[in-house]
């Protein structure tokens, strides 16, 4: 966890690199808008006379003071978001390195294809990855992981769908279960024959056609319940197959922007960073037993 000195340390050099940034694009922009209303001043004199002209000149004019209040607004918010994941966020994790002598690798943004999604068979075979951030590496039980926080769309414009904006992650479990839970849908894989558990309201619960509701399958079942409670979690799905465990979840606390900085939020998110690696010890540990 981040002392107060600590803490302090990492906000100024956030901030100041988002000022720095938000500064530089301001200048841009506003050299750009000084141009325009260059051009529409030029526009007002040769049209003083004509009506129609100054009634397109005013709605112009209109359309560039939005421009100007947009560019203001973006000069902030453009800044924050990038920095948060290129700067705050390594340096977080490289905090979390240290504090339990892991060996996390954080990227940003980078483009993945989907065929994590596809050996899960939770989600559409189609989907387009959107990732935000992206984590691999040992938890502290040695275990090897992969943690995305993405976005999972099918289509485009009016017609996109997302299937998932939250957390994906996968890890390797001691196991020759094939299984699903979720709080919504159905496997969308045909590499199983599963059949769906009537005996479980709560969930949906999906097993090879030769397979009881036994023992394991009732603790991931509870598991599932208390992670939905802890993450704040509107849906979560599970699927567990060829030794793979796959989760995913979109919590509602999951927030991508960081700005107004103070102790209590950057230990938030460092904690809350951590609980995902955690997580994976725990699942894990369900098939150690």
């Amino acid at each position: 966890m981040y002392s107060n000195y600590d803490a302090n340390k990492l906000i100024d050099q956030f901030n100041q690199i988002v000022n720095e940034k938000s500064k530089k694009l301001l200048r841009y922009f506003l050299t750009a808008i000084v141009g325009l209303g260059l051009l529409l001043v030029l526009i007002i004199y040769a049209t003083l006379n004509n009506t129609d002209a100054m009634i397109i000149v005013s709605v112009f004019g209109g359309l560039i003071l939005i421009g100007l209040i947009t560019v203001v607004f973006f000069s902030k918010i453009i800044p924050s978001n990038n920095t948060t994941y290129n700067f705050l966020y390594p340096q977080i994790y490289q905090k979390i390195n240290e504090d339990l002598a892991l060996e996390l690798k954080y990227q940003t943004k980078n483009k993945v294809d989907n065929s994590f999604v596809q050996a899960g068979g939770i989600f559409n075979r189609q989907v387009r990855v959107h990732v935000y951030r992206n984590l691999s590496g040992k938890t502290e039980n040695n275990n090897d992981f992969k943690i995305f926080d993405c976005m999972l769309i099918t289509g485009g414009g009016q017609y996109q769908q997302v299937h998932l904006n939250g957390i994906y992650l996968f890890t390797k479990v001691n196991t020759d279960l094939v299984l699903q839970i979720r709080t919504g849908g159905k496997p969308q894989t045909k590499k199983y024959d599963f059949k769906k558990i009537e005996e479980v309201t709560d969930y949906k619960v999906y097993l090879e056609q030769n397979r009881s509701l036994d023992s394991v399958t009732k603790v991931l079942l509870q598991k599932l319940r208390e992670l939905k409670i802890k993450l704040n979690a509107k849906h979560i799905y599970l699927s567990i197959n060829e030794g793979i465990l796959h989760l995913a979840y979109n919590s509602k606390d999951n927030k991508r922007m960081q700005r107004n900085l103070d102790q209590t939020k950057i230990n938030r998110i460092y904690q809350r960073f951590l609980s995902e690696i955690q997580l994976i010890d725990e699942l894990v540990n369900i098939f150690n037993y």
